[in-house]
């Protein structure tokens, strides 16, 4: 008994991992916009120390966005 199936297969990895993709050009950002995302960053680190059971559910998640919507 082989364990290769007898009908061709329907997907094959090989040309997964040997695909070339096309890379997105980066875009650098603005002061800003970098202190912007490090302060939401931040705040979200404080909050996930400070009160680590309130963000382990969906629902803490949520209950925290309603919170601070302007920091989600």
């Amino acid at each position: 008994m082989a364990m290769a199936p007898d009908f061709p297969a329907l997907f094959s990895f090989s040309g997964v991992f040997s695909r070339r993709r096309p890379v997105a050009k980066v875009e650098t950002m603005s002061d800003e916009d970098r202190d912007a995302v490090c302060a939401r960053r931040d705040f979200l680190n404080r909050m996930m120390c400070e009160n680590a059971s309130a963000v382990q559910s969906e629902h803490g998640m949520q209950a925290m966005m309603s919170m601070y919507p302007r920091e989600f």
